[in-house]
């Protein structure tokens, strides 16, 4: 399986292959493929995929993934600065 870190930093991740545990280090932003990890039962620390901080990625679909994260995160960059932005303007004008 391929996977895929969406943090900014470094994460680990964990499986289990044959009953003995496994982890794997993915730098920031890299994809891994896996060769060992077969079935999304095997992972161990499930809740960093449902926290966003790791994705599975499919063979054919990986550029495609990549410029649609990366759009994704540019577009709540730039809502949040403009939120602040708006909040400064607001206490100033107090």
């Amino acid at each position: 399986m391929k996977v895929r870190n969406r943090r900014n930093g470094t994460n680990t991740i964990s499986y289990k292959v044959g009953g003995i545990a496994k982890s794997e280090i993915i730098t920031a932003g890299s994809v891994v493929n896996l060769t060992d990890l077969t079935d999304f039962n095997q992972i161990i620390n499930k809740q960093d995929f449902n926290r966003g901080w790791f994705e599975l990625v499919e063979e054919n679909k990986s550029e495609e993934i990549v410029f649609n994260s990366a759009l994704e995160k540019a577009k709540k960059e730039a809502e949040s600065y403009s939120a602040e932005e708006t909040k400064k303007v607001k206490i100033k004008n107090k």
